[in-house]
């Protein structure tokens, strides 16, 4: 006999919200038995989510639904006792699954709110253009379908940082200073800002104490000034491995120097929107140091920094030093590439030529932790010179030889005793949106095949703390 319709409705509430075809109230003898209101309980899930938007701009989020529900279905004509109850199912219409929308909440003060929805396809797919706020701030969403919520989950806004895209081969420029841009006169980051500089390094700790004590109030000092020149800052630490091959010797300095770092980060103000995560800088070692000994003390120092931040740190080095004075297993090599490589290599960003990671006059490349398999590097930030043009980024310098200082300069004097191509310049390998989430905090490295070794040259390298 068919069903009132409030037994309908108590069927639709027992089963746990399984489509049910009205037009089939009694189920003949072979019918498959209904699943279990477990099995077929929706799920709603997101895949596509932004971790950052730019305010006033458009941002998409989609995802999945599991076991689409049917809506109640639409009352039908009163039928004569006669008919069958086999009847086709056009004879009792029903609303469409994809008629049950997807909602997007917020949570507001503490309470989620619908702020959209949006279709779902028969597939169970579902997307939705939202526009962020106009104002910074941390938007907490989620999607609901029927009765289930999705895992909810942040979304940063950020404004758009006036940057221009100004370096070699059509990419975003830096530069690193230390002790050696530094002389009686002061820096005009102003105007480095203006020639087109979008992030700075800035050497913030060095494992020397001696070293340290000059690099702290220059760090202090140039800090302050490139943040109110609206450019991007970064702090490198110089990595001062012991003359040790004991793990205990090795892990106490790591520590302590990764305790330094994380002390001098404090004082300059911590991570915040524009600031780029710490930099290790690891070049040299003692001779008598093994490639275990190395590989000990810098994961020591890097999982310091990540345990005290969240961040994982970026590993500034050159070829020579990745390729040869690292442990070369499948763990360290997956270790080190969560990190971003920060890798020097002397030559032209703009030449199609000349590709960081690789040999300079041969085929082949340098086999680290971050080759590809087309013999490439995964490069965040390429140090590609050491004789950038003071005088076009406000970084005073005097003429050699005393001479006099040419025509048309603002930043030269001849009692600064700094060379004019004296000044390390840089290139980011990413748009402003990869820059703005290293910044951040949303980055993230994912882990890269490693090619079998190629023959490394005779080493050639170029740092200087």
């Amino acid at each position: 006999m068919r069903k009132s319709l409030a037994t309908f409705f108590s069927s639709l509430v027992i089963a746990a919200l399984v489509p049910i075809n009205a037009a089939q109230s009694v189920p003949s003898p072979s019918a498959t038995p209904s699943p279990s209101a477990s099995a077929t309980r929706a799920t709603v899930s997101i895949t596509v989510k932004p971790s950052l938007v730019i305010t006033s701009s458009t941002y998409k989020i989609g995802g999945k639904v599991s076991s689409l529900l049917s809506p109640s279905p639409v009352p039908s004509p009163s039928k004569s006792p006669a008919q069958s109850p086999s009847a086709s199912p056009s004879a009792s219409p029903t609303a469409s699954p994809t008629a049950i929308p997807v909602r997007i909440q917020q949570k507001i003060n503490g309470n989620w709110v619908m702020i959209a929805t949006t279709k779902v396809t028969r597939s169970g797919r579902w997307g939705i253009s939202l526009v962020a706020p106009p104002t910074l701030g941390y938007l907490v969403l989620r999607a609901a379908y029927g009765k289930t919520n999705s895992a909810h989950f942040g979304i940063r806004v950020a404004s758009l940082p006036n940057i221009k895209v100004a370096g070699p081969g059509g990419r975003i420029a830096g530069v690193d200073i230390s002790r050696w841009q530094h002389t009686i006169l002061p820096i005009n980051f102003k105007r480095m800002a203006q020639a087109g500089i979008a992030f700075v390094f800035i050497k913030g700790s060095d494992g020397n104490m001696s070293d340290d004590k000059i690099t702290r109030p220059l760090a202090n000092t140039d800090s302050a000034s490139v943040k109110a020149a609206g450019m991007y800052v970064g702090y490198y630490h110089f990595g001062r491995v012991p003359a040790s091959n004991s793990s205990q010797v090795l892990i106490a300095s790591a520590k302590k120097q990764a305790a330094q770092a994380l002390a001098r980060l404090a004082e300059l103000g911590g991570y915040g929107g524009y600031t780029l995560p710490y930099v290790l800088d690891i070049e040299s070692a003692p001779r008598t140091a093994t490639s275990a000994s190395i590989t000990l003390w810098t994961k020591t120092w890097l999982d310091q920094m990540y345990a005290a931040t969240g961040r994982r740190s970026i590993v500034y080095s050159y070829r020579y030093f990745l390729s040869r004075k690292f442990s070369k297993d499948s763990e360290t090599n997956d270790y080190l590439r969560q990190s971003a490589l920060w890798l020097a290599h002397p030559g032209n960003p703009a030449n199609p030529n000349v590709v960081p990671g690789h040999l300079d006059n041969s085929p082949g490349c340098f086999q680290t932790a971050w080759t590809l398999p087309d013999c490439t590097a995964t490069w965040s930030f390429w140090q590609y010179t050491s004789r950038g043009d003071r005088e076009l980024y406000g970084i005073p310098w005097s003429p050699s030889g005393g001479a006099p200082c040419p025509a048309g300069t603002n930043y030269c004097s001849t009692f600064v005793a700094q060379s004019r191509r004296h000044l390390d310049m840089n290139v980011f390998n990413g748009s402003i949106f990869d820059l703005m989430a290293l910044a951040q905090g949303t980055w993230s490295q994912t882990p890269k095949p490693v090619i079998t070794p190629s023959p490394s040259p005779t080493p050639n390298p170029t740092p200087k703390p």
